[in-house]
């Protein structure tokens, strides 16, 4: 036996492979007019095969018919011979009505297979619920319409043995799994058993599938598992049992060396997001061969037609891929949010050229906010724009001392012919703005700007009004870690200015004329959780670089300041189209940009807080975050936006 476990992309597919000899190659050597290359075989000219498997489908939200739906198309890309479940296809514990309802639902789905498909029954297909309970449940209407509750047939060189494990009590007619009267084969399906296994001894493989795993004596205490491993064994051809139930993906080898798989779900509930602990959705897809055989649990979705990404679907997928967010007509009016039907109004539009699906809804960190409708949804025709009204209130239960930003998760589908596409989630803060003058007021606490690694803030550039010749850029900040290229304070991208700390060493640059000049203390490498003062001063004549008011470079610089349109970042470097890189992690606190030199010399004061001045242009003390903004203390109350999880944190002792 052999397990692998491969990753194609971000799927994870488990292989389970149980030869019984090796594989033979032919001595035929591949064709070719090449005469000095590696000797290549031909492949051995053996009948293989294939056939998959699904898990169990109940127990989940009504969504999981949707993943079943993909489970199908999955299969039908991988052609196998025939398709087995292995129970619990209906919701069940019902009357009739609901239950006709969801066989119907089950099987219009599988209909959609390519290759037949056979049933196993299991305890959500049969346990009865409800009035006029018939004998034995629901396994009447189990029988009529989707099979025998114990058959087998014959595919080719190999037995499928499906067996029921729900035959209950019959002296009650009760049913469950847990007391040893409910987890016992019948005497007339053992029977049944022995006689199908002499009948199908001289198949070269046979292959069990049941509901329950039954050889889980933690789980059935008491069954009579043994007797029908047993039976197993002795046939001599049994290549493997298949069992359902636990919506958990497990493997496992009876006493007497029986192969033994649980699958997961296809469909079902899932009591974890783990794939690589076997909690996933997923088919298994077994291959056959004379030596032996091997399994192979794909995830649903994992299949890809390779003929659906022509030129006009990728085309789609890209500018979808690259869209802009939605550009705000009406922002979110801070000092209202109070109010009943205040909100955005948001542009949407559709670059693609099939329909799209665009849906919201706050992300979970929006705690404090409430949105109506709860997940607002528009579908645009191609190359249409239409407006969307989101109204969003916030619990002022909750918003006391500041609040975070509404923060909204963006669905787009692509809406085709031969199905829908979902697009990666998008999530982003709600446009918003506090009028001037109507600030909140603080609670008194120091705060500083706390950064993930993944975070920033974010001052566009119409907000930062910098002229040309002399200026300061300062902030404090206490870093977790140090990256090899890691900004402080940045608006550059070849232009404008920066402090940087790669690797804990300081720098400041500014590009004049055409090219950067730079000032860095080499032979400086700062901590991490300490606080330090870091400030750049370009004076006309030279740049000087300061550290807790200490001069620790310095150099020449003369010339005109190269501009951008990019935002000034804290905690992080924007890139060409003003994406945020390089991300911060750590506290950041007291930003100050200033037009004027405000350091000289070798030795200077800097105050614990700064204070707004004429000169000041922009004054951050993070002591207050208002729907996702920062309030600038200069006086110009210019719009500092918070971007990921970038909060507003109480601080200790400096």
């Amino acid at each position: 036996m052999r397990f692998s476990i491969l990753r194609p992309g971000a799927a994870l597919v488990l292989v389970v492979t149980l030869a019984t000899a090796a594989r033979a190659q032919t001595a035929e050597p591949v064709r070719t007019d090449r005469t000095d290359a590696r000797p290549l075989t031909a492949p051995a000219a053996e009948p293989v095969w294939h056939f998959a498997i699904f898990g169990d489908r109940t127990g989940g939200p009504e969504s999981g018919l949707a993943i079943l739906r993909e489970a199908v198309g999955d299969t039908n890309l991988l052609s196998p011979d025939l398709v087995l479940t292995v129970g619990d296809l209906v919701q069940g514990y019902n009357a009739s009505d609901l239950w006709l309802r969801q066989m119907r639902d089950y099987r219009e789905i599988m209909d959609g297979l390519d290759a037949p498909w056979y049933p196993v029954a299991g305890n959500h297909d049969v346990y009865y619920r409800g009035e006029d309970r018939p004998k034995g449940g629901h396994e009447g209407n189990y029988e009529k319409h989707f099979g025998p509750l114990w058959y087998w047939f014959r595919h080719k060189d190999a037995a499928f043995i499906v067996l029921y494990s729900d035959e209950g009590d019959p002296k009650d007619d009760s049913k469950g799994f847990k007391k040893e009267r409910h987890v016992q084969f019948s005497d007339r399906q053992l029977a049944w058993l022995k006689e199908t296994l002499a009948e199908t001894r001289k198949l070269r493989h046979g292959f069990v599938f049941l509901h329950h795993p039954r050889w889980r004596s933690d789980y059935y205490e008491n069954s009579n598992w043994d007797t029908v491993e047993r039976m197993l064994v002795e046939s001599g051809n049994i290549r493997g049992v298949f069992a359902g139930h636990m919506h958990e993906m497990r493997y496992d080898r009876g006493e007497r060396g029986l192969e033994l798989f649980t699958l997961g779900a296809t469909g079902s509930s899932l009591s974890r997001d783990f794939p690589a602990g076997g909690f996933m959705h997923h088919y298994d897809l077994v291959t056959v061969r004379p030596e032996g055989v091997s399994v192979a649990a794909f995830p649903v979705g994992a299949a890809l037609d390779h003929r659906r990404l022509d030129p006009a679907y990728l085309r789609d997928l890209r500018v979808l891929l690259d869209r802009r967010r939605p550009e705000a007509e009406r922002e979110l009016d801070l000092s209202r949010v109070a109010d009943p039907g205040d909100g955005v109004t948001l542009v949407l539009h559709n670059p693609a050229a099939r329909p799209i699906r665009v849906e919201f809804e706050l992300a979970p960190e929006s705690g404090a906010w409430s949105l109506s409708p709860a997940r607002p949804s528009l579908t645009l025709a191609p190359g249409a724009s239409e407006r969307l009204e989101l109204s969003l209130a916030l619990d002022p239960r909750l918003a006391r001392g500041g609040f975070g930003a509404a923060r909204l998760v963006e669905r787009v589908t692509l809406l085709r012919d031969d199905g829908e596409i979902a697009l990666p989630l998008r999530d982003w803060d709600v446009p918003a703005f506090f009028p001037a003058g109507r600030h909140p007021e603080t609670d008194g606490r120091d705060r500083a700007l706390a950064l993930d690694g993944r975070s920033c803030a974010r001052i566009g550039d119409p907000e930062v009004p910098l002229p040309d010749g002399p200026f300061t850029l300062e902030g404090r900040f206490l870093a977790k870690r140090y990256r090899d290229r890691q900004p402080f304070l940045a608006k550059t991208q070849n232009s404008e200015y920066s402090l940087f700390l790669d690797r804990g060493v300081p720098s400041f640059s500014v590009h004049l004329d055409g090219a950067y000049v730079h000032v860095r203390a080499e032979n400086l490498r700062l901590e991490t959780d300490r606080w330090y003062h870091l400030a750049g001063v370009f004076d006309g004549g030279e740049l000087r670089l300061y550290l807790d008011g200490a001069l620790i470079g310095r150099t020449p610089a003369k010339g005109t300041r190269t501009r951008n349109v990019l935002p000034l970042l804290v905690g992080a470097d924007p890139d060409g189209s003003g994406v945020p890189t390089d991300q911060f992690e750590g506290l950041i606190d007291e930003v100050r940009l200033s037009r004027k030199a405000r350091y000289a010399g070798e030795r200077v004061r800097v105050p614990a807080r700064h204070e707004p001045d004429a000169e000041t242009l922009l004054l951050l003390d993070f002591d207050l975050q208002v729907g996702g903004l920062f309030f600038d203390r200069s006086g110009a109350d210019r719009k500092v936006e918070s971007r990921g999880r970038a909060a507003a944190r109480p601080v200790g002792a400096r």
